[in-house]
């Protein structure tokens, strides 16, 4: 696997789900670094263009057709669109003081909305009808058309696949309704209730046959109605228990999987809408014929990455010893080799020492300094250590220009105090961030690590809170969120777990390869983890301080 150099980026660990790097017809790649914009080729990464926006972006969003980007700013209420091909053409929208909480493109390419704060309405702009004073600058001042009491921002507002209906979850009257609206003239076509309490979302079924809505965490029910109101199923699996976390649709649309607090998910099939599988996040796993993979260090490559850390460590002291002794020599003070530190101390005992207490201090610092690198030194099987002699003459004479040197106060910040056995622990930690490892097959029954959520925290980290489809909908890869370091892959020809992919670090991504069977996985650390039906393997991505937290393909 081949890597490009690290490109600025900005806000990935809040990415939205719906914002994408890549252009939809996989020819540019977009990135945001604050208020900057960056467009490039996706294969040779060559900078096109660099756009300065009006403040920091919130938002990142290609347009359908890949030929314009949508920058929202919620801190200005605006919205910015750019072209990739006419460099000089711009829109902008502004919402006023009614506030922006999101924005989206319509399938069309030529249509955005905006979402107003608190949810009091979603405006549709085109921008085929924008006001323009000349042929480079444009703002959309003059909506389509309102969309009234929108429930949610970007889950509760949903595109049909084929990009014809568009359906809002809405708030009337203390229920829940959902209105379709027909994206060429953007008029309502449809609305009608919905059988929830509290509805967070909505989904289109790829094939647009059908829409699902499910409930908040209080209440576990998942409705599936038809593009035309007609209501198909409600299911709940229990009751008087936190409900569903996650509703996933298969590529096909022929099975819906639910995940949820009871650390299991569902999957019903759309021709009975019956539950035909539900894996449940148990442990130790103990069921035969379930490979467990276990990351853990590789010794042989540890020890060079240790050696490697210790010398980086031992450079970067000797660099702060020379810096340390330009200062003293610039303040009027002089340095000082082995011999001179013991009669200086020596002085410091009988009174005598004539320095100042802050060269003093300083001059103890820095012999920590010393000791600090000629440990790591001797660690390394490396003897010889740069104490750093400046200016000619033995010991003596550097003695005797001390005793007659200026003594200016000297203020330099050096950290030695000893670290506590907490920060020790997280500098180990993220030191294994960076450390090369591999998998192994771990023996049945397999533990795996679990945490308890806290109590008194709204959403708890519980359940199944990520669910993916493989694309030929013969796998479901899943997360079990107070199982954190795992990942669960479910064999669906089987309706059985195939493998547990236990991480050293929390598993915060995965993405499904588009064109096979292979599961891409982010840890938070500076590899990559890929599982395929032959096998589990990491890859190290180089550039040093790297690290993974989001993936996509």
């Amino acid at each position: 696997m081949d890597f490009s150099e690290a490109l600025p980026c900005s806000n990935t660990a809040k990415q939205s789900s719906k914002e994408r790097w890549f252009s939809p017809d996989g020819r540019f790649l977009a990135s945001k670094d604050k208020y900057r914009l960056y467009i490039r080729e996706a294969f040779s990464l060559e900078i096109i263009q660099v756009i300065t926006c009006l403040d920091m972006i919130s938002l990142l969003q290609w347009s359908p057709d890949s030929t314009m980007l949508l920058c929202a700013q919620n801190k200005r209420n605006i919205v910015q669109i750019f072209s990739v091909h006419d460099t000089e053409w711009t829109c902008k929208i502004d919402e006023g003081l009614a506030g922006l909480s999101h924005a989206c493109w319509a399938p069309d390419s030529r249509h955005v909305l905006t979402t107003t704060d608190f949810q009091l309405r979603t405006t549709v702009w085109s921008l085929l009808t924008a006001n323009s004073s000349n042929t480079s600058s444009t703002s959309s001042n003059n909506p389509v058309g309102y969309i009234q009491f929108p429930k949610q921002t970007s889950s509760g507002l949903q595109f049909s696949h084929n990009g014809r209906y568009l359906a809002v979850v809405e708030r009337r009257n203390f229920k829940d309704f959902v209105s379709v609206y027909c994206t060429e003239g953007w008029e309502r076509i449809q609305h009608f209730e919905i059988d929830t309490e509290d509805c967070v979302g909505v989904l289109w079924s790829p094939d647009d046959r059908y829409v699902a809505v499910w409930g908040s965490m209080l209440e576990y029910r998942v409705c599936v109605y038809s593009a035309y109101g007609s209501h198909m199923t409600t299911f709940t699996a229990y009751e008087h228990a936190l409900g569903v976390k996650c509703v996933e649709w298969s590529p096909s649309g022929r099975f819906l999987a639910v995940g949820s607090y009871d650390e299991s998910v569902r999957v019903l099939n759309v021709i009975n809408w019956q539950v035909i599988f539900e894996g449940v996040h148990s442990t130790p796993v103990k069921t035969d014929g379930v490979v467990v993979y276990t990351e853990e260090q590789d010794n042989a490559s540890l020890a060079k990455h240790a050696e490697a850390e210790l010398e980086r460590k031992h450079a970067s002291l000797q660099k702060d010893i020379f810096a340390a002794e330009e200062k003293l020599l610039s303040a009027g003070g002089s340095v000082l080799d082995e011999e001179d530190d013991l009669l200086l101390e020596e002085d410091s005992k009988h009174g005598t020492d004539k320095c100042s207490e802050e060269e003093a201090e300083f001059r103890k610092q820095l012999s920590s300094l010393k000791a600090m690198a000629s440990q790591d030194t001797a660690s390394a099987g490396n003897t010889d250590v740069a104490g750093g002699e400046r200016g000619g003459g033995g010991g003596k004479g550097r003695r005797g220009r001390r005793e007659h040197a200026t003594r200016l106060p000297v203020s330099v910040s050096l950290n030695t105090t000893a670290v506590s056995e907490s920060n020790q622990a997280a500098e180990d930690d993220d030191r294994m961030r960076f450390c090369p490892s591999r998998y192994a097959i771990d023996s049945v029954p397999s533990a795996i690590a679990s945490t308890t959520p806290a109590a008194d925290k709204p959403e708890p980290k519980l359940g199944v809170g990520l669910v993916r489809w493989s694309p030929d909908e013969n796998f479901l890869a899943t997360r079990n969120d107070n199982m954190p370091k795992a990942v669960w892959v479910w064999d669906m020809r089987r309706l059985a777990l195939s493998s547990v992919l236990k991480q050293q670090h929390l598993a915060r991504d995965f993405a499904w390869d588009p064109s096979r069977n292979r599961l891409l996985l982010a840890a938070n650390t500076a590899k990559l983890y890929m599982w395929s039906p032959e096998g589990c393997s990491v890859v190290d991505v180089p550039g040093g301080d790297f690290v993974v937290r989001k993936l996509q393909w």
